[in-house]
Formats: structure tokens, sequence, C-alpha cells
């Protein structure tokens, strides 16, 4: 059993205050508070206020301390910072509700400082997916996303567009860029040796559903579920043509820098 003043500090939360925190706050928080520097000494002031300033943006007590859980520099962070971020967020008009899941989902982008990154990246990636929702969706599943190349994610969208002709929505539900382009190159070719992904006509609607499996079936799952629920196939097999398709990718790297050369001589 923990007292009051080791969770606050000298300046404790009164009785009936620190009851709500108890019923409201899981054991992995309180343990958290005991346990680290961080937190032992934070004033009952410094957790009013931080409670105060969500409030003010829609968020429940409970909320504010499941993000205090996830995301404890949060209570580090001045008012003035923490209510400039919330804001920063909030202003990409994603919708409230979508507002409020993200940061509950991703506290950590409360920590952003690099503003103008932010804001140019994410005009970035509504170049892709057109709306507010779309990119939200992105931010959502693949908050990774953020600290991509632009280069990179272009890449991505050509392979998914353009290679596996998928529709924005298929897309935007999927956590393929928290994972690495190759993977799915990888997973996607696999299906297709397999017969199970045909690939569409040009001329298609990417939006018309076809019997190839979703994307996040293809995509977010692990290498034992993919073959098992997608593939029908064994771990081993699967494991065997990662080992050949690394080999294929290798020797068309080798390949198109030998023809790179051979352009400069």
């Amino acid at each position: 059993m923990f007292k009051t003043s080791t969770i606050l500090g000298r300046r404790s939360f009164s009785a009936s205050t620190f009851l709500k925190f108890q019923q409201l706050a899981g054991d992995q928080l309180k343990n958290d508070v005991n346990k680290t520097p961080l937190l032992s000494d934070i004033t009952k002031e410094k957790w009013e206020t931080t409670c105060e300033i969500f409030q003010k943006y829609g968020f429940k007590n409970d909320e504010v301390l499941k993000i205090v859980e996830k995301n404890k520099s949060i209570l580090k962070h001045p008012a003035n910072f923490l209510n400039h971020n919330i804001e920063f967020w909030r202003g990409f008009e994603f919708g409230q509700r979508q507002f409020q899941e993200l940061i509950l989902v991703h506290p950590e982008i409360l920590d952003v400082k690099d503003y103008k990154h932010i804001a140019n990246k994410i005009s970035y990636l509504k170049y892709f997916v057109k709306t507010p929702k779309n990119v939200w969706l992105l931010l959502l599943n693949s908050p990774e996303i953020l600290t991509r190349r632009e280069e990179i994610i272009k890449n991505y969208f050509l392979y998914l567009e353009e290679r596996m002709r998928l529709s924005t929505p298929e897309i935007v539900k999927s956590k393929v860029f928290s994972k690495p382009l190759n993977e799915l190159k990888c997973r996607h070719i696999f299906l297709e040796r397999l017969g199970l992904f045909k690939p569409r006509s040009p001329k298609s609607d990417p939006n018309i559903q076809t019997k190839n499996p979703m994307l996040y079936k293809i995509i977010d799952t692990s290498d034992k579920e993919f073959c098992k629920k997608i593939c029908g196939i064994s771990l081993i097999e699967f494991e065997t043509f990662i080992e050949l398709f690394n080999i294929e990718q290798e020797k068309a790297m080798n390949q198109n820098e030998e023809e790179s050369d051979s352009d400069v001589d």
C-alpha cells in the first residue's frame, strides 16, 4: 500500500481526490507513479492543471489518466506548451472525435516541437489521400509515417496504387506504413505466385472489391497468421521464400547499380 504523499510529493491530493484517483487509475499507473522519478515530484496543482487543460478539449478524467499512463512526460510539460500542442493537432480539422482518439491512442504526438515539419508532412500526405479523415486514419494506424522521408512515402504509394492497384480507403485502414516496404513487396509477390492475389487490369476501378485478400489482412498480421489464415501454407515454406526473395532483391539492386555505373561511363 502506498501513501498519497509518496505519489504526489509534499503537496498531495486531498483524501477525496486521491480516492477518485485510485478508482480511475490502473495498477500499472499507480506503480509507475511510485517508482518513476519523473512522476514522484508532481504536485496536486500540476495534476489538476493538466486535467483542466484536457477537459477544455473534451477529455474526461479517466481518459487523461490513460494518456498520462502511456506518455508520462506530459506531466512535465509547461501548461502553455501542452495547450499549444493540443491546439496544434486540433487545427488539422480531423473532427472532434477523431482528434481525441488520435491523442488517446498516440499521446506521444503531444511532445512534438517541429511544427513546420509536421504541418508539411501532413500536407504531403493529404496530396495522396485527399481528405483530413484519411490523413487521420494514416496517423492512427501508422504514426511512424511522420518520421519517414517524403521519397520513401512516395515509393509506398507508388507500389500500393500502381503495382497492387489498391484504393485509398483500403490503404489508410491498414498499418502498412508501420512496416518496411520490402516486407509488403515480399508478402504481395508471394501471394501472386501462389495465385491468391490476381493483378488488376490497369483500366479497372481500384474501388471495386476483388477476391484478393484485403491489405490489412496481408500486412497487419504475424508471419504465422499470414501463412495459416491467408496463404494456407506452412511457416517454413514462407521463410524459405523470404530467403529467396531477399536474394532476388539483392541481385536486382546490384544489377541496377551496374547499369547506373555503365551510364556514367
